[in-house]
């Protein structure tokens, strides 16, 4: 009995990290081709801005409660890292590869967000919600 309750949670566990590996993968792709559409559209002329620009890191129209407004939502987004130590007693040499592997993971993350935040403000830069209840 106690075996097949080992089999049932092994069982459980693989198909849990390969289901949740499918979803990551879909969202970097979805990520990587959103940033691509928007890259092709600043290149060939489509969108307002050119493809290499420091606008979207220099408004001058930025106020702290807007600033601290994006801040807390980059915040925000980098929550739930600290779930890649629910495993760690299974993981071999786990005090080196955990925070190896966490730092790794908020580097790829933060390059992510900070290429496809780039591309929407240059393809988007006055976008206001006429609603601001919708932008939620």
């Amino acid at each position: 009995m106690i075996c097949l309750l080992s089999v049932i949670a092994i069982i459980g566990v693989n198909s849990s990290a390969n289901i949740s590996s499918l979803f990551v993968s879909l969202h970097i792709i979805f990520i990587i081709g959103f940033t691509g559409f928007l890259a092709y559209a600043l290149f060939t002329g489509e969108k307002a801005g050119s493809l290499v620009s420091p606008e979207p890191f220099l408004h001058v129209d930025l106020s702290l409660p807007i600033a601290l407004a994006g801040a807390s939502i980059v915040v925000f987004s980098f929550l739930g890292f600290d779930t890649m130590t629910t495993l760690s007693e299974k993981t071999k040499k786990a005090t080196k590869t955990i925070p190896k592997a966490i730092f790794i993971m908020i580097g790829i993350v933060g390059v992510l967000h900070v290429t496809m935040s780039y591309f929407i403000e240059l393809s988007f830069p006055a976008f206001t919600f006429q609603n601001p209840d919708s932008a939620h």
